[in-house]
């Protein structure tokens, strides 16, 4: 077993969070295009006084975008994740004739992470904004799809510490084979 015995205790070396550094610029490009994905870099221009206080040229805006706001931007999504205690994480279950469009449709949102795709089914996982959810189901109330929604506790976290629960598989493992 290359000299490591099952009983020693391994040390976990977990991945770190890429940080990234964002300014007002850039968090204003994204708030504008979470806010609508299809937004031009126009229309983050005219919002800028507003929200900014000042005007920020459409050519700043493009290199803004181009070197920071895409570094995060993947699948026409942010994978930034929100506090979970504010915006739960959620799992819609689809079912219907129009499930597969409707999930198709959920996962070019800039807040909906992954589908999964079946024949009259979908499962569609991410991070809503709770204001969107009422409206997301007036929408769909128009369309052949059911919809079961499960939010994931805040307690949940995104690693499971594997050892404790592999040393117990390997215990058994040793009594039922010792």
């Amino acid at each position: 077993m290359n000299g490591i015995k099952l009983t020693e205790k391994l040390q976990i070396a977990f991945p770190t969070g890429k940080e990234v550094n964002l300014d007002d610029v850039d968090v204003l490009l994204l708030w504008v295009k979470l806010r609508w994905p299809f937004a031009s870099l126009r229309e983050a221009e005219r919002e800028s006084e507003k929200y900014l206080g000042r005007r920020v040229s459409h050519q700043v805006l493009s290199w803004h975008f181009k070197n920071h706001v895409l570094k995060l931007w993947a699948g026409n999504r942010v994978w930034l994740y929100a506090d979970a205690q504010q915006v739960p994480y959620r799992f819609l279950y689809l079912e219907g004739k129009d499930a597969p469009a409707v999930a198709r449709a959920l996962v070019q949102l800039p807040w909906f992470h992954t589908a999964y795709i079946d024949v009259g089914k979908a499962v569609v996982s991410g991070q809503p904004p709770c204001a969107s959810m009422p409206h997301l189901y007036r929408v769909l109330g128009d369309l052949d799809v059911d919809v079961l929604e499960f939010a994931m506790e805040v307690s949940t976290v995104k690693w499971v510490p594997i050892f404790g629960l592999l040393s117990q598989i390997v215990k058994r493992k040793e009594v039922v084979s010792g």
